[in-house]
């Protein structure tokens, strides 16, 4: 989401266009998807064809289905990540820096389900 960190998104936009790239992973500039929707919606218009826009930061099963009608977004990223028990212990794949080194990072079958799922009534 280094994208999210350019100062003028539309002309990002325009230029990650020009270098041939297929898709942009974004919040819309914001926090979150969420706070970014209308940002969002608005590069998916501006790209048309030219270029994916993947919506992506705090998307999870219970907002995922508005945001996608709200935006007009076809891709979405999603970690899906809980802090928690994990059978790798002392191994972290978690990317919050305040979190501990050692907070494991947890994806619950139950959670994909229900992601999948939401995705499915689209």
């Amino acid at each position: 989401r280094a994208f999210d960190a350019c100062n003028d998104l539309d002309r990002a936009l325009e230029e990650v266009i020009a270098c041939g790239a297929d898709r942009i992973l974004t919040s819309g500039g914001a926090l979150d998807a969420q706070a970014g929707a209308e940002s969002l919606a608005r590069l998916r218009a501006r790209a048309a064809d030219r270029i994916g826009i993947m919506a992506g930061g705090g998307i999870r099963a219970s907002n995922v289905h508005d945001l996608v009608l709200h935006t007009g977004v076809r891709e979405v990223h999603t970690s899906l990540n809980n802090n928690g028990e994990s059978a790798a212990d002392n191994v972290s794949l978690n990317t919050d820096s305040h979190a501990d080194e050692f907070t494991p990072f947890v994806v619950t079958e139950q959670e994909v389900r229900a992601f999948k799922a939401s995705l499915e009534t689209l």
